[in-house]
């Protein structure tokens, strides 16, 4: 009795076996939506983790930004210092680079939503239709009007802000190692 179980389990599974081993053909309507299911579920897959990684990308970028503003003043004020010290614009370190570029006074958009309002009243040519439902801010437009204006009668207009000339302070993450290595690449080479 217990053989002829054993025999019919058996059997069983090499039918289950043999089953399995044929490919999987798309024959009638719930083949159909079970294939779809799949895509869908995959679709699904994709979103959410494209959801998440966005999330953590807003958090790198918050961090990275909280990084800055605790410690961007200091590094702006050694990066002077050594700059100085070793007179040149560009403090390159194995992690990254400081650089000093001396930028002239000029205008920016301080507040785009009343830049845009004025911009309307004061310069329409800041607004220009690339449909006939959609209008583009033309903000290179806008802050040349701002800037004949602040030349003829001496007004900054509401939404714009000057910025004195200075010596703008930039970070630049990892070109340093990649030029490192291209020179330590280029340094190998030529020994061989």
């Amino acid at each position: 009795m217990q053989n002829m179980d054993t025999q019919i389990s058996h059997s069983e599974a090499s039918a289950e076996t043999t089953e399995a081993k044929q490919p999987f053909i798309i024959d009638s309507p719930e083949a159909a939506e079970w294939v779809l299911e799949l895509f869908a579920r995959n679709r699904e897959e994709r979103a959410r983790k494209e959801a998440q990684m966005l999330r953590r990308l807003e958090e790198l970028d918050a961090d990275y930004n909280s990084l800055l503003g605790k410690f961007g003043p200091q590094l702006e004020a050694w990066g002077k210092e050594e700059a100085a010290r070793r007179r040149r614009k560009t403090v390159t370190l194995d992690n990254g680079t400081i650089t000093f570029r001396h930028q002239d006074a000029r205008l920016e958009i301080d507040s785009p939503s009343d830049a845009m309002t004025t911009a309307r009243l004061v310069c329409p040519a800041a607004f220009v239709s690339e449909t006939k439902t959609v209008e583009k801010f033309d903000k290179a437009a806008f802050l040349a009007y701002a800037q004949e204006r602040l030349n003829t009668e001496g007004e900054l207009i509401p939404g714009i802000k000057r910025v004195p000339e200075g010596d703008a302070f930039s970070i630049k993450i990892g070109a340093a190692k990649l030029k490192k290595g291209k020179a330590l690449e280029q340094e190998e080479g030529e020994e061989e």
